[in-house]
């Protein structure tokens, strides 16, 4: 491999130390999680891998560590830190040729499996959010391999939920107090929180395990110049392909499956397309709330993006909140963005239905006909709708000559 820029490879050690170091400064700076024989085992380890790495594809034996490592977590961090300068310096010094390049993938994916156990561990014990790395070259696995701490809570609730005398308990896998760890005071809290203090809550259960592959990044190295675009083509592409995958899976019905490649899809774009569907996967599953907040979080992301305006007043509706429901359809017909421009108008004209204003769900129905003139039920509906209010008009119409003025 000719000798080239080592900048690629260089933002992709960045990123993995970069979101390594959020995970050391929730657990180390800001909590006592460190104390914990979780990370203990964790730090023993990932030390360990990081050693042999270094042994087998950076140094010669008699250069090795030979002492034992301290298994701590500050002794990973000072470690990574070291190592990750020391794959810097390889890079500049001897370019990215093939023996590098392995040696600095396989150090970044050490970080990414020691950060994707650490990030469980804050997970399970804080309500600390930290910020992913940026999917460049890397690609995330949402199926990671189940933590020890995970298993461990998942094993402590089955048997609580054994003990339990009442009903009524909540559940959750990853669920804790107020900020569950508390930064300035160090305490752990193990005490459930209220579902009005959880924000984004399938977020918080789903944890990825990120990957760089050597051959994508010396795929990326033999397009030179190009290789930005080259970038940008690989995320749109990966993005088409998680759409195309969750769609297959909501005609499949199977929604979990639907819902993690939308996420996969998130990660690459995050869209308002993509939380929209994220949206309705959730409705899909019953979970309206959850439904609903993509929703909403679709229109922050883009507020000219009509058909997360038409969902939320689809979901309020199905709630039986008409009025509601109404304003949101109204939103969704002033949107720019709607390439099925009749949905609203067909929702809103349902609406009207439940509250038995005929002529005004005949007026929107006849409305979105216009937009759609050859979706047959439309037709259907609105012949349907004329006649029967037909005797109505025909009776109203006796009603006033009967009432008018004599003469």
């Amino acid at each position: 491999m000719d000798r080239k820029t080592p900048g690629l490879l260089l933002s992709e050690l960045y990123s993995a130390q970069a979101y390594i170091e959020r995970l050391f400064h929730a657990t180390i700076d800001m909590s006592s999680l460190q104390g914990l024989r979780e990370c203990q085992i964790l730090a023993a380890q990932a030390e360990f891998k990081l050693s042999e790495l270094l042994e087998t594809q950076v140094f010669k034996k008699e250069h090795a560590q030979q002492q034992p490592y301290q298994a701590d977590l500050r002794s990973l961090r000072k470690m990574l830190q070291d190592g990750s300068q020391l794959m810097r310096s390889m890079l500049e010094l001897q370019g990215p040729n093939t023996a590098t390049l392995k040696a600095c993938v396989n150090w970044i994916n050490a970080t990414y499996d020691a950060a994707y156990e650490l990030h469980l561990i804050v997970t399970d014990h804080t309500q600390l959010e930290i910020q992913w790395p940026r999917l460049n070259l890397i690609e995330m696995n949402p199926h990671g391999k189940e933590s020890k701490v995970l298993a461990l809570k998942k094993q402590q609730d089955k048997t609580q939920e054994k003990e339990e005398v009442t009903e009524e308990t909540d559940v959750h896998p990853r669920r804790y107090g107020k900020a569950g760890l508390y930064a300035l005071e160090g305490g752990v809290s193990n005490e459930p929180l209220p579902d009005d203090d959880i924000e984004n809550e399938d977020e918080l259960d789903i944890i990825p395990h990120f990957h760089l592959s050597l051959e994508v990044v010396e795929s990326a190295y033999e397009h030179g110049p190009s290789q930005v675009d080259h970038l940008e083509w690989q995320r749109e592409k990966k993005y088409d392909d998680a759409l195309s995958e969750g769609h297959q899976a909501i005609l499949k019905k199977e929604h979990s499956a639907a819902l993690d490649s939308f996420s996969k899809a998130r990660n690459y774009r995050e869209t308002a397309e993509i939380l929209t569907l994220m949206g309705w996967t959730h409705s899909l599953m019953a979970e309206m709330e959850k439904a609903k907040s993509y929703c909403l979080k679709a229109i922050k992301q883009d507020a000219d993006y009509g058909p997360a305006y038409n969902d939320l007043g689809s979901y309020l509706l199905s709630e039986g909140q008409v009025e509601e429901a109404l304003k949101w359809f109204d939103l969704a017909k002033k949107a720019p963005n709607y390439q099925n421009r009749e949905y609203p108008y067909i929702n809103a004209g349902r609406a009207y239905m439940t509250k038995r204003k005929l002529g005004r769900a005949l007026d929107e129905f006849s409305k979105a006909l216009t937009l759609a003139p050859y979706h047959d039920e439309l037709h259907s509906t609105v012949e349907k709708l004329k006649k029967s209010l037909k005797p109505v008009e025909d009776e109203s119409s006796i009603n006033q000559k009967e009432d008018g003025p004599i003469t």
